[in-house]
């Protein structure tokens, strides 16, 4: 029996000494990162100023324009401003699927840039009736 408890305590005392070992290298590497963070880098700090108007700067209050298909909504907008640098993926090449409710259209599809490259694309458009016909504009 004491041969069972020595090897026990002899295990538990592996299983701190493994566990002391862990914390002092967590704790140095905490540490040594820290100061090469410091030390290392010429940053200057950021400063963001708010306004609090609730107005995102680049978009405009714009008057919404509907059109008859989600491609015409599409080739109305500004594609620098909701697409950045990707001006074609305002180009439809392929639908591939389209859901819709009495408020809201979404439509998946395929734009291609050129023959190597293209972009999967998802777009969302508000439905609005008017005089019993179903206008669209991208949201």
């Amino acid at each position: 029996m004491k041969k069972v408890l020595k090897y026990i305590g002899l295990f538990l005392l592996v299983i701190l000494g493994l566990f002391m070992i862990l914390v002092a290298l967590i704790l140095f590497s905490a540490f040594s990162s820290e100061n090469n963070r410091s030390t290392g880098s010429n940053s200057e700090n950021i400063k963001v100023e708010f306004e609090g108007n609730g107005k995102i700067p680049g978009f405009e209050e714009q008057t919404p324009i509907f059109a008859d298909t989600m491609e015409e909504a599409l080739a109305v907008v500004n594609p620098e401003i909701y697409f950045g640098e990707d001006t074609y993926i305002d180009q439809v090449s392929y639908i591939i699927k389209i859901f819709e409710n009495e408020k809201y259209s979404t439509m998946f599809y395929l734009s291609d840039k050129n023959s190597k490259e293209g972009s999967f694309v998802a777009a969302k458009f508000s439905i609005k009736i008017v005089d019993s016909k179903k206008t669209i504009r991208f949201n």
